[in-house]
């Protein structure tokens, strides 16, 4: 089905360069709400798209940038009572394609949504795929172009509260589709990799999918480590007709931190290494949600990159300092260099490509307390050296949570009138508090113990923001 929806011209700003500077509550991370994905043309240039919640209808800006980070083209889609969220964008010599879903309200479905942009970034054609029931919606998911009129993508279907690997091919041409659900209900897939004889694919997330070309299912592996942690962080690429690299979140008594592997096609262990040795009392390290890994276009190198100093009760915003931290690795796994960007501020990187100029560029979000939160892409250059950063405002959120820390009561203080519930977690992951709201609300919260506290606004089934508070007596 092809429609046409409305676009807007989107003015961002340019800042000065940056300087360089065992707990997880799944259900917080909500990676759909805010996002941004990349794509590098034939130019060297960048294009970007990035998802901006603005409540009931989100928008979806898609910026141009060259080397340097300068905005060259930019246009905002919109689409009135639909939440608009992109996974990916190709590159093709004369137009882009991307790859989404769109959730409308009272549609009850979640279906994929693909635009073919213009090298201006208009928009020349749009199609929707009613792929799954209305009894349940995909999330999570990842694409990847296996021509110029075929995308293959992988996803979590979700009916309820359960979890399902999915995996499909969409026919651009004949607007047709094929896909495999699997009857596992609690696995998670966070990307997937084509396999080396070109007759499937892997999928890499609580276990490992070795799937036809067709995402039928041949065996499923258990990961070869149990401390080899996926949830919403991991990656995989094919390296060559016999080895895959992965990446993923380390969890053990005595190391935490991102971690990176070589794996052969039975997936035994050849080589196995952490990111860093940090001080023992650092952070705990997250690689990057959306892309932690970019091969090299020479194919004898690879990036790896992550968060240092995540707030992971906090996405994609926190009152935390953080790090980009990026290391570049030879294929033995033996590291050119580590180095971390920012620090001043709270920087959430959700992905990164290596660039076709030997250097690679991060992207996510940044968000300096008392400040509007900011999309931000970071280049530097094979050498680690930046070669130039872009920061992008992002619209305020609607909800505005105060006094924090408090002592007695909440304010939940929004010019909105529409239903929406509040929930509030302890340090454990217990419930303590639902509530339901429908404007400006304050929360007595005498009953409850000093200690920092997480919470959930919620619209009918979607999570519209999340944060954390801290009681004092």
């Amino acid at each position: 089905m092809k429609k046409t929806i409305s676009f807007l011209l989107f003015c961002c700003t340019i800042f000065p360069l940056a300087g360089q500077q065992g707990f997880e509550f799944a259900s917080l991370l909500n990676l759909d709400q805010e996002a941004v994905v990349v794509a590098e043309n034939l130019d060297g240039h960048f294009i970007l798209a990035v998802t901006a919640d603005t409540l009931n209808d989100q928008q979806v800006k898609f910026i141009e940038l060259d080397e340097e980070g300068q905005i060259l083209h930019s246009q905002t889609f919109f689409e009135e009572g639909c939440v608009l969220h992109i996974a990916q964008i190709f590159s093709m010599p004369d137009h882009y394609i991307t790859f989404g879903y769109k959730d409308c309200e009272n549609s009850g479905s979640r279906p994929v949504w693909i635009l073919k942009l213009s090298p201006e970034l208009e928009l020349l054609e749009e199609q929707v795929y009613e792929i799954l029931e209305k009894d349940g919606k995909f999330i999570n998911p990842r694409a990847r172009l296996i021509s110029d009129s075929t995308i293959a993508f992988s996803a979590i279907f979700r009916p309820g509260g359960l979890y399902r690997p999915m995996g499909g091919i969409i026919h651009l041409e004949e607007e047709n589709f094929e896909y495999s659900i699997w009857a596992n209900n609690s696995d998670y897939i966070n990307d997937f990799s084509f396999r080396s004889d070109s007759a499937g694919y892997v999928l890499f997330g609580t276990r490992l999918y070795f799937t036809d070309a067709s995402f039928n299912v041949n065996y499923i592996r258990e990961n070869v480590d149990n401390n080899f942690s996926i949830g919403q962080q991991g990656a995989i690429e094919h390296i060559n007709d016999t080895l895959f690299l992965l990446s993923g979140r380390y969890n053990s008594l005595d190391k935490d931190g991102i971690i990176v592997g070589i794996f052969n096609h039975d997936f035994q262990v050849i080589q196995y290494d952490t990111i860093a040795t940090y001080p023992e009392d650092a952070p705990i390290n997250y690689p990057a949600p959306k892309a932690s890994l970019g091969m090299g276009s020479s194919g004898d190198y690879f990036y790896l990159g992550g968060i240092l100093n995540i707030d992971i009760f906090s996405f994609p915003y926190s009152n935390h300092l953080s790090s980009f931290v990026l290391a570049k690795y030879d294929m033995s796994l033996d590291k050119y260099w580590e180095k971390t960007y920012g620090g001043d501020a709270y920087y959430f990187m959700r992905g990164l490509i290596a660039t076709s100029d030997g250097g690679c560029l991060m992207y996510g979000f940044r968000y300096q307390t008392g400040s509007f939160p900011e999309a931000y892409a970071l280049k530097v250059d094979g050498n680690g050296l930046i070669t130039g950063t872009t920061r992008i405002p992002l619209p305020e959120s609607p909800f505005k949570i105060f006094p924090n820390p408090f002592q007695h009561t909440l304010v939940i203080d929004t010019p909105l009138e529409q239903d929406f519930t509040i929930q509030l977690f302890d340090s454990s992951g217990k419930l303590v508090l639902k509530s339901n709201f429908h404007s400006t609300q304050t929360l007595d919260l005498s009953f409850l113990d000093s200690g920092s506290y997480f919470y959930q606004i919620w619209k009918g089934q979607e999570i519209l923001k999340t944060g954390k508070v801290v009681k004092v007596e």
